[in-house]
């Protein structure tokens, strides 16, 4: 299966858009020695293949395939890591299927089944993939907004307090105006790249940003291609940490496997498990365990947090996400782990809005259907998870639905999405289909819901790529008639 193409050629016949997918399918037949059809799909993957090869691609029509391909094996880079290309092939499939549109709402089960065969068979070919993505880091800035920021957030960079990773990205993140709240949705503004040579003893800085630097910026298309995959990334350690640390508070132990989260129903904290949460996983568990003591813990690359004694244990957290004293970075705005808290979601009655956070970091706001003061304002959690709570996708109670505490009390979606954004409910939250579903995926059991006024921002943020995990267990609940108050 590893050398047939026949399922990224159908992938990308469904998403003839998606460039990653191109990529692969043209690595699949150079393997194969069709050097043509090679060319071709790289062509159509276009930055995403400059950005990965750290080449460019001919452009002009009498390009021989020839031509490319011996420009490709001759590359010196490509040529002292030709021993680990596999695992560069291993980490963007699981990339790739990870980042939504392999399990966007309406695909078949079977499908899913089959994607999660491929990755499965390759990524057991080579437990090192989590090696090759490790070369890569992104540090996510909050507050650089003048010259001596960007000086300090540079140092850090350039004089890590670890070894360096070979490529590196200086993001500054997009928040509220009044500050309080950092925008997750909306993409980072690049500011600057790092490389560093292949002794680690010298680093190249790309400037990207005219404002930041004043100057004429470069066109490293590399870059955003990097922050795309770290955010989905990181977005999937963030969901993946959220479920083993209600596990163990509800358990009072560890889940023996990361399958342990994503059972049948009623212990379908998760609906499944991506291939970068498996990949993760055992730093997941050396996190939550303490590490070797105090403050150590795996490295976020690994799917940890940052090394920060206040994030061994469960629950513990960072709080705005900033890097703590004794962590990779002295700047307390910058950070490679912004997701280190625990989600919550946040529902504000006063401009209809549900966020799903990390600390002050804002994952999702959506917009919700409320019963005004049939809304109770309080503390609850995620008690239950079920699909298709009135057995079938377009019921009152829409496709999915969350239980909150021991109450009628539900978030779910609805037959009547005219009413989301108003107070029309009989006191619980509505969602529209998309959100709801998303919210579902991306929320496990036992998580934090407070009902409050005037917390959160008004802007509504989505990702343009919905968050999916593909479907492991059985969450329907046929034999249970629910009475929420919808």
């Amino acid at each position: 299966m590893k050398n047939d193409p026949q399922y990224l050629k159908d992938f990308v016949k469904q998403h003839p858009e998606n460039k990653m997918g191109w990529y692969l399918l043209g690595r699949q037949y150079e393997e194969q020695g069709n050097k043509g059809k090679a060319l071709q799909c790289y062509k159509k993957a276009g930055e995403i293949f400059e950005a990965y090869e750290e080449k460019e691609l001919p452009r002009s029509p009498g390009d021989a395939p020839d031509e490319l391909l011996v420009k490709m094996q001759a590359d010196p880079i490509r040529a002292k890591s030709r021993s680990v290309g596999r695992m560069a092939r291993l980490a963007l499939i699981g990339l790739l299927l990870i980042a939504g549109t392999a399990f966007a709402p309406g695909t078949p089960d079977q499908d899913t089944a089959k994607q999660s065969e491929v990755v499965k068979a390759e990524t057991a070919a080579d437990a090192n993939a989590v090696a090759q993505r490790d070369e890569r880091q992104v540090f996510y800035a909050k507050g650089i907004e003048n010259p001596e920021g960007l000086k300090q957030a540079l140092s850090d960079m350039i004089f890590p307090r670890e070894s360096p990773v070979r490529y590196a990205v200086l993001a500054q993140a997009s928040s509220s105006k009044d500050g309080l709240w950092t925008f997750w949705p909306i993409p980072p503004r690049i500011l600057l790249s790092q490389t560093w040579s292949d002794q680690g003893s010298a680093a190249t800085v790309l400037y990207q940003d005219a404002t930041s630097c004043r100057c004429q910026p470069s066109a490293d298309g590399k870059a955003s291609v990097v922050v795309k995959a770290w955010k989905v990334e990181r977005e999937q350690l963030a969901v993946l940490r959220s479920a083993a640390v209600h596990y163990l508070q509800d358990k009072g132990k560890l889940p023996s496997s990361a399958d342990a989260l994503a059972g049948d129903y009623p212990n379908n904290r998760l609906p499944g498990l991506s291939p970068e949460m498996k990949l993760a996983w055992p730093g997941i568990i050396q996190d939550l365990q303490g590490g070797n003591g105090p403050g150590s813990g795996p490295s976020p690359q690994n799917g940890g947090t940052e090394k920060n004694p206040g994030t061994a244990g469960a629950g513990n957290s960072s709080g705005s996400g900033g890097v703590a004293a004794g962590s990779a970075s002295p700047n307390p705005t910058l950070s490679t782990n912004p997701l280190s808290s625990t989600l919550e979601i946040i529902i504000d009655k006063s401009v209809h809005r549900l966020a799903l956070v990390s600390g002050t970091t804002i994952l999702r706001s959506y917009p919700v259907g409320l019963g005004g003061d049939k809304t109770p304002e309080g503390v609850f959690d995620i008690r239950e998870k079920v699909r298709n709570p009135n057995g079938r996708s377009d019921g009152p109670f829409g496709s999915r639905g969350m239980a909150l505490s021991d109450s009628l009390y539900a978030i779910h979606g609805t037959d009547a999405p005219w009413t989301v954004g108003k107070d029309e409910s009989h006191g619980c939250i509505r969602m529209l289909k998309d959100d709801i579903e998303e919210l579902y995926d991306m929320t496990p059991l036992g998580t934090k819901v407070t009902v409050t006024t005037g917390t959160l921002p008004s802007d509504i943020l989505r990702e343009k790529t919905r968050f999916r995990l593909p479907r492991q267990g059985i969450e329907s609940n046929p034999g249970k008639i629910y009475r929420w108050l919808d």
